[in-house]
């Protein structure tokens, strides 16, 4: 699944995927589909997992399938912006990430794109979380809420995003409510994509999720 939401402080390439659109730097996409879910969600389907889970069970964390050019219409109306409308082939883009990958090589900057990563595209990557909510007794909220709440946390901390266009001040402000009145357990438990952190989990009760 593609965890998205606040404290994505590198930004993960989701995050900047995020803060690319909402700054409306992507005027095209290709044609793939990604499994949005709030970080939040995922961070209380770790422990769900932990108190629920059946020992060897595979539990996949998820949200809502949305190809990506409904994920950038999302991000372009929450920042008043036309969504893009240009559907690139995937094997137009090839040369360009290739040539990207290697001027990453010389200046230590991250590419726009990676082979790796439009080869990857070629393929939907939706899935469900079926069994982890029948389960573990696991849910998730609407994927517009997840992009939300990551554009309001990129535009409040660092350079992100520092045109504050996002929403209304009373939309903010539900934001901030929400985000700050979240239980003290989810707070802690993960980075978007990579370097998740979680409490242990006993041997005889681990069980994995994805």
């Amino acid at each position: 699944s593609t965890p998205i939401g606040p404290r994505d402080v590198k930004p993960t390439p989701t995050g900047r995927m995020i803060v690319e659109a909402a700054a409306g730097r992507m005027p095209a996409f290709v044609d793939t589909g990604l499994n949005v879910v709030h970080v939040d969600d995922v961070a209380a389907g770790h422990l769900l997992a932990w108190k629920n889970g059946r020992a060897g069970r595979r539990y996949i964390l998820g949200g809502d399938n949305l190809s990506l050019a409904e994920i950038l219409g999302i991000v372009a109306r929450q920042q008043g912006r036309k969504p893009p409308t240009v559907s690139l082939p995937h094997n137009l883009i090839l040369p360009f990430a290739w040539c990207a990958e290697q001027i990453a090589r010389l200046t230590g900057k991250e590419p726009f794109a990676t082979v790796d990563g439009l080869n990857m595209a070629k393929k939907k990557m939706w899935f469900t979380s079926a069994r982890a909510e029948a389960e573990l007794g696991y849910t998730h909220r609407p994927a517009p809420d997840a992009i939300h709440d990551a554009i309001i946390w990129f535009q409040q901390n660092g350079d992100f995003l520092p045109d504050w266009r996002a929403s209304s001040p009373s939309a903010r402000s539900r934001t901030m409510e929400r985000m700050n009145n979240q239980p003290p357990q989810v707070q802690f438990a993960v980075s978007p994509v990579a370097n998740r952190t979680v409490a242990p989990i006993p041997a005889a009760r681990r069980s994995v999720v994805i």
